[in-house]
């Protein structure tokens, strides 16, 4: 599972997330952070991976983990504007 904060161009319709202030947008395409030793891990090992930049519309936070659950209350944690999500699998 894939999400980014973001200012971006959703290209399906937004919905309401974990944080009712931000709607999360479904986006065709996140860059894969995650490597192949982290889908040999334990399954109890929660590996979140984070890419931080910025851009004209501010900070951009892209996670990646194979536990959404932990990555969508962390990037709600920081009241983003939105969250583009993109759906895997």
């Amino acid at each position: 599972m894939k999400r980014r904060r973001n200012v971006g161009q959703p290209t399906l319709p937004e919905v309401a997330g974990p944080n009712p202030a931000a709607p999360t947008r479904y986006v065709q395409h996140l860059p894969d952070l995650m490597t192949a030793a982290d889908y040999e891990d334990p399954p109890d090992r929660r590996r979140l991976r984070f890419r931080i930049g910025t851009s004209d519309s501010g900070v951009e936070i892209l996670g990646d983990s194979m536990h959404p659950a932990a990555l969508e209350e962390l990037l709600s944690s920081l009241e983003p504007e939105a969250i583009e999500r993109m759906l895997c699998g």
